[in-house]
């Protein structure tokens, strides 16, 4: 009886190593057109975001985050979950007008992967203070990771950016 054992096992080692090893036609093509749906859903999802800051809309912008979201900016505070971003967002929309160009032609890279995504980008930013003043312009680089939704769509989950220090003077 243990020999009858010892025999199923490796026959399902097996049998499991020949499934691993077989080539994959059919999914491999049902990835790559995935991805290119799911690249231009990341697309829309930028532009929705630019849309909804320029309008400054704080409800059509939370609705573009995970509701664990987290952001990471080079000069402040970590800004964790929706009640936080409502607050960051509340803040600078009653400050600023905002003018966004993201992605900067030429420097978009989007890779998905599994339910997730990166979106790396340079950006400007052009805020205008709502009570009078100049406008302050801000490039820099920025890094999106998203997370595929159970319903498909796709949501901001962590994002980081940076901008280059400014030029020295003499």
């Amino acid at each position: 009886m243990k020999r009858v054992f010892v025999l199923l096992g490796v026959a399902l080692v097996f049998a499991l190593i020949l499934l691993t090893c077989a080539p994959r036609t059919q999914p491999v093509v049902e990835e790559a057109a995935s991805t290119e749906a799911d690249v231009a859903a990341i697309r829309v999802l930028t532009e929705r975001w630019i849309a909804a800051v320029g309008a400054g809309d704080v409800d059509g912008v939370l609705a573009l985050y995970t509701d664990d979201a987290v952001r990471l900016s080079p000069d402040g505070p970590t800004v964790s979950g929706k009640e936080a971003f409502e607050e960051y967002f509340s803040g600078a929309f009653e400050q600023f007008s905002f003018e966004v160009v993201w992605p900067v032609e030429g420097t978009e890279e989007i890779v998905v992967a599994d339910g997730w995504a990166y979106h790396l980008s340079e950006y400007i930013v052009m805020a205008t203070p709502k009570e009078g003043g100049e406008t302050m312009e801000e490039k820099g680089n920025v890094v999106e990771i998203i997370q595929r939704q159970p319903d498909g769509s796709w949501k901001l989950a962590r994002e980081i950016w940076n901008h280059p220090p400014p030029p020295e003077t003499e």
